[in-house]
């Protein structure tokens, strides 16, 4: 069982700034679906990390208006000002959906986010990416600038057809970070050892594309209900059976990624969207209809007859730098239609 305070009693010891005094771990985390439980794995994963002695930071990049991002934009706002403390100790800050509209933003503002980012690598071990459940624009961005993924998954069918959807388009887009897949939501070690099976099997084959088990988290009757997904149950109730799936994701976490460097920074990505103030910025949205694309397009989910691993199927050129590919990438989500392709 897990016991909190003896969690407390870890030392502290900052592998990360040890390493590099300037670079946070930063993690997008993501999931194919609303509804797969990514939230409450963001929360209770930060808090577990927090209670091991390591400084968390929640970037919660998902939300419906702008408003978190007309704060972020304010000059006289400092760092502290937008913190806001969470359960555990958890630091967050809310950027809201305006995060993806990065390379519209006027240079001023581009380099006033550079310099939120920055701050929050220098003081934090770890940030979370919180981003926006489902396939959209701002999730393709975050995934592309993140140094590591982690995926949620649960072993609904519609869960791994989304998944095995957004991989594609992140295949597309030669992705090539370290994507590290949480099963939820099941009842035992089987279920989550073949539902990560499956999809594993369908990226390798059909993608040519590696992911990475970093564990499962039960369904548990002995959580107490109801409980919103932000509530933390890895404080509120520490001995139930998620809890402890949470603490022992925590713990891989720690030891697949502190015995390195934490990598390129999630700063560094943006850095190179930015132009100068002088630039023209091209705002259009980049066709594809050249190359005959359509919104069904090798939609098919792994399983059936129909289907074939073809990126090449609709050539989209390949990016000449990171800015023409994240303006392809945050309108190929919208113009491929993937989501209502595979529901149709």
């Amino acid at each position: 069982m897990i016991d909190p305070a003896a969690l407390r009693r870890t030392p502290g010891k900052n592998i990360a700034a040890d390493l590099s005094a300037s670079r946070a771990y930063t993690i997008a985390l993501a999931s194919g679906e609303s509804g797969a439980g990514k939230r409450s794995i963001c929360i209770n994963l930060g808090i577990a990390l927090t209670l091991r002695g390591r400084k968390v930071c929640v970037f919660e990049t998902g939300g419906s208006d702008g408003s978190g991002m007309n704060h972020l934009l304010r000059p006289e706002a400092s760092v502290d000002e937008l913190l806001a403390t969470a359960p555990g100790g958890v630091q967050v800050l809310a950027a809201g959906s305006g995060m993806g509209e990065f390379i519209h933003l006027r240079a001023e503002q581009q380099q006033r986010l550079l310099e939120i980012m920055r701050l929050l690598e220098q003081r934090f071990d770890y940030l979370l990416l919180d981003t926006q459940a489902g396939i959209n624009d701002t999730l393709v961005q975050f995934l592309l600038a993140a140094p590591y993924t982690i995926l949620t998954i649960t072993p609904e069918p519609s869960s791994l057809t989304n998944a095995f959807s957004l991989l594609k388009i992140l295949k597309r887009y030669y992705f090539n970070h370290p994507l590290y897949v949480v099963v939820n939501r099941v009842s035992n070690l089987p279920e989550a050892h073949d539902t990560f099976k499956w999809l594993k099997q369908c990226a390798v084959r059909f993608l040519q594309l590696e992911i990475r088990y970093l564990g499962y988290a039960l369904s548990d009757e002995e959580i107490e209900q109801p409980l919103h997904e932000e509530q933390s149950l890895l404080l509120q109730q520490p001995r139930t059976m998620f809890s402890q799936c949470l603490s022992a994701i925590a713990n891989r976490l720690q030891q697949l990624l502190e015995q390195r460097p934490p990598g390129d920074s999630f700063s560094d990505f943006f850095e190179g969207l930015c132009l100068p103030p002088a630039a023209d910025v091209c705002r259009n949205q980049p066709s594809l209809s050249a190359s005959g694309s359509s919104g069904n397009e090798n939609a098919t989910p792994p399983g059936s007859d129909s289907v074939t691993a073809t990126p090449q199927a609709s050539p989209v050129p390949r990016p000449s730098d990171e800015r023409d590919a994240l303006l392809a990438a945050t309108y190929y989500a919208h113009l491929l239609g993937t989501k209502e392709a595979m529901n149709g």
